[in-house]
């Protein structure tokens, strides 16, 4: 029966720790500065993401000749294709982004011709941090409460601790009938 309870309460922990997080996934997938070895220095996309349920992108964008700033865009989420984005930039122009397995694929129309591009994000120290600063606090929970189901196992269910009670019970009860035979 303890052991139940503390798969209840580790499960309880683990859904505390995702249910404050379910919106920043967007921003976890997409947050950051996106470039590629092709590129020449500073170029790239840098991605801004909100914290909330709209899943809006802020992305500044500079690739070759093609320079945009400040492009809000709506990204969708399906399991085929991962996160995508598109934006319509003009009659004749339009950008479209597909994040899948850590890479963003970028299509660029302009002018009558489509450019590929494909981006890796560059590693960010600070992003493992944020990420253990938040699940952090859950983990050590999850020892505690592990330690705390264990030790109340050992000390009031063992068969041990119930041997030694046993033990001053018999004790106690000696002690009163050598107690009755005296007076």
């Amino acid at each position: 029966m303890l052991s139940y309870g503390a798969v209840l309460a580790v499960m309880c922990i683990s859904y505390l720790s995702f249910s404050g997080t379910f919106f920043d996934i967007l921003s976890e997938n997409l947050d950051g500065v996106w470039s590629s070895t092709e590129l020449l220095e500073g170029e790239g996309i840098n991605l801004t993401c909100s914290h909330d349920s709209t899943r809006d992108c802020t992305a500044y964008l500079k690739i070759k000749n093609l320079v945009v700033e400040n492009v809000s865009m709506q990204f969708v989420y399906s399991p085929a294709a991962r996160w995508v984005g598109v934006k319509f930039l003009s009659e004749d122009a339009w950008i479209l982004l597909r994040q899948t397995s850590g890479r963003l694929l970028v299509r660029v129309f302009v002018d009558s011709s489509m450019r590929t591009f494909l981006l890796e994000r560059r590693q960010n120290r600070g992003r493992l941090r944020k990420i253990l600063g938040k699940k952090g606090g859950y983990v050590c929970l999850i020892f505690l409460v592990i330690g705390l189901f264990k030790w109340v196992q050992i000390r009031f269910f063992s068969l041990h601790s119930g041997r030694q009670n046993l033990r001053h019970r018999r004790n106690l009860s000696l002690r009163s009938e050598t107690r009755k035979k005296n007076e």
